[in-house]
């Protein structure tokens, strides 16, 4: 090979399968590496003695990217590595709070529970359902969900942008937890109906938002501190670079440890806090399952608000009572025992729902009173209670069961029912842009 000013042969260079740089240093020589911006310089300088000689021949990795060197060559311990580390963690939390009934479904009177939970929702959720409506019919249903400014623009948002106590900042909160749902469901018998609804809720506030706590980021920042990480030596050697690199995914480790322990306290808390929802949706139904065959069937709008009992120390994040007002136009409804008595009628719902337990396994009580206007039985009286059983599966998967008997109404006897939804989520993360500026 040619050789330069003298110093003996060009290195050889090979990629290694984890895509970084093996460089040969040739024997008698020995490599010095600098740095400079992004830009890394290799030289070769002949070494004084044959012992250093015969070290110098070792093989040095070296990151073919000059942005991924730099990093590694630069102290752990800096502002610069703080942020990025700190930025990445939170980016990775999960905030796993249970998941709320889809606004569609709550349209279709097809939720387990009545009284549904307002919360922030998920970038993304689904929900299966199953069980015998408070018709008596057998339904089964699946309803997607998403909150489209959080999954479009969410990595846009600054934490002091979400928290801002200003109208822009409320505004931007709004906009981050408005969720969007469609779901739809069919009768589990020989009929072909099925029914549609797309559902739009908006969070007016929620104490259990963990972006909005002010503690989040300075304990992250102080979980970081806790466990600091000694800068890498500039000329580290293979042997300690590795090292390093051990000490480095065992800092991680520990800071996500510890910062679980924080966020589960966090969970513990919020789970069942005060909060606010707003929703509406309108719903479709077709009798020969065709969508083309798709006609209007009215419209839902309610109203949710949970109380969190904060002012009380023992109760809570463990006891949470919820209020909830839904008024329901222009439902099509047919007598279960002749298919030609039908009717539109309008409803009011009145309900509250007692929750107490954890975020892992919670029971409640509901019950309600419902006003009906040109029924199948004209106006009408009826009143509804149940049970619901809310159990976490694992990670972002949640069983919500429910039973219970509607009393009066339309129903020429009283109604059992019991419905059973499985909820699957995206990542709850915070999502928000760099936390840590």
């Amino acid at each position: 090979m040619m050789a330069i000013l003298g110093l003996g042969p060009l290195p050889s260079f090979a990629e290694t399968p984890n895509k970084q740089l093996e460089i040969e240093v040739p024997p008698g020589m020995r490599a010095i590496t600098t740095q400079t911006g992004q830009k890394i310089s290799i030289r070769f300088v002949p070494v004084g003695t044959a012992a250093a000689s015969a070290s110098a021949s070792a093989k040095s990795v070296v990151s073919p990217n000059p942005a991924e060197a730099g990093a590694t060559a630069a102290a752990a311990g800096s502002d610069d590595s703080l942020r990025a580390r700190l930025k990445q963690d939170i980016a990775t939390v999960n905030l796993d709070r249970p998941l709320p009934a889809a606004p569609a479904f709550v349209a279709l009177d097809a939720s387990p529970e009545t009284v549904t939970r307002p919360t922030t929702p998920r970038e993304l959720a689904a929900s299966l359902v199953n069980g015998v409506d408070r018709q008596g019919i057998l339904q089964s249903g699946i309803a997607i969900e998403t909150a489209p400014y959080a999954l479009l623009f969410g990595k846009n948002v600054s934490l002091e942008d979400y928290q801002a106590q200003t109208a822009a900042g409320f505004m931007t909160r709004l906009a981050y937890n408005t969720g969007l749902s469609i779901g739809t469901t069919k009768a589990a018998d020989d009929s072909k109906q099925v029914r549609l609804a797309v559902g739009l809720s908006v969070t007016i506030f929620d104490k259990g938002d963990a972006r909005l706590d002010p503690d989040f980021i300075p304990k992250a920042r102080a979980t970081f501190q806790a466990h600091p990480l000694p800068p890498l030596p500039r000329n580290a050697t293979e042997a300690e670079r590795q090292a390093w690199l051990e000490k480095q995914h065992q800092a991680a480790a520990d800071i996500e440890a510890d910062f679980e322990k924080y966020l589960e306290a966090q969970r513990r808390k919020a789970w069942a806090a005060s909060s606010w929802l707003i929703a509406a949706a309108p719903t479709w139904q077709a009798d020969d399952g065709r969508t083309d065959h798709l006609r209007g069937d009215g419209f839902s709008a309610w109203t949710t608000y949970a109380y969190g009992f904060e002012e009380f120390p023992s109760l809570y994040g463990k006891l949470q009572f919820i209020g909830h007002l839904r008024y329901r136009q222009g439902e099509h409804v047919i007598a279960t025992d002749d298919a030609t008595h039908q009717a539109d009628q309008d409803s009011f719902l009145a309900a509250g729902r007692l929750r107490y337990g954890s975020p892992e396994l919670n029971i409640s009580a509901e019950a309600g009173y419902i006003r009906i206007w040109h029924g199948l039985e004209g106006d009408a009286d009826a009143f509804r209670y149940g049970a619901v059983l809310e159990k976490k599966i694992s990670e972002n998967v949640w069983l919500t069961i429910s039973a219970g008997e509607d009393l009066g109404g339309i129903q020429k006897q009283n109604q059992l029912f019991a419905i059973g939804a499985l909820r699957f989520g995206s990542e709850d993360k915070p999502q928000l842009k760099d936390p840590s500026q």
